[in-house]
């Protein structure tokens, strides 16, 4: 059940800084890691993406290796050397959701929420100058939530793409849902241009 709880709480975590993001997924990816070899869950790890993805961790641990600052090179940074967590976190998702088919639909709920959130947010802070929580704008940049982080754009760049595919997987693609999907979208992408984000 906690793990459970870590999952269905990940998005909201996105909005908190890089510290809480990394770890949730750190504790998702050890919680499979050990579970697997506990309850000997080796099927999961005998498939093509398992294989491709450890044959590209190889090349560049290896990379790493032999270049002239390997530390520079695997570790510093959070360097490529701790990407194997991402194997495991990917793994655990997949158990979890294997175990419980419903929670996919309660993270697009949370994740659409917090979309919902952020977007209404930020065109506030656009239209008053002042966010939700009373955060100012201190410049020509929209950041909303963020404060003085302007990553608003970066975020919703990131973020809605993973909404819109969830979305339609979950509820599906009926006309007057494809219709509100559209319509977030649009509001998005209205508000990643207005925040003068890349």
């Amino acid at each position: 059940r906690f793990i459970k709880f870590i999952f269905i709480l990940l998005p909201f975590t996105l909005v908190t800084g890089p510290f809480l993001p990394d770890l949730f997924l750190t504790i998702i990816a050890i919680y499979f890691l050990i579970i697997s070899f506990i309850y000997k869950l080796f099927h999961y790890y005998k498939n093509a993406a398992v294989y491709l993805f450890l044959l590209f961790y190889s090349w560049i641990i290896i990379s790493g290796l032999l270049s002239d600052h390997p530390y520079q090179s695997l570790i510093d940074y959070n360097g490529p050397i701790f990407f194997i967590r991402y194997l495991f976190f990917v793994l655990g998702i997949a158990y979890l959701l294997n175990m419980n088919s419903t929670l996919i639909k309660i993270f697009c709920i949370h994740l659409l929420l917090l979309l919902i959130f952020v977007v209404i947010d930020g065109y506030i802070m656009w239209l008053t100058g002042t966010n939700l929580l009373g955060f100012q704008s201190h410049s020509s940049r929209v950041t909303g939530i963020f404060n003085d982080e302007e990553i608003l754009g970066h975020f919703l760049s990131h973020v809605v793409p993973l909404a819109f595919a969830l979305s339609v997987f979950v509820f599906g693609i009926e006309p007057k849902k494809v219709i509100l999907y559209m319509f977030l979208l649009v509001l998005s992408e209205i508000l990643i241009f207005v925040s003068n984000d890349r």
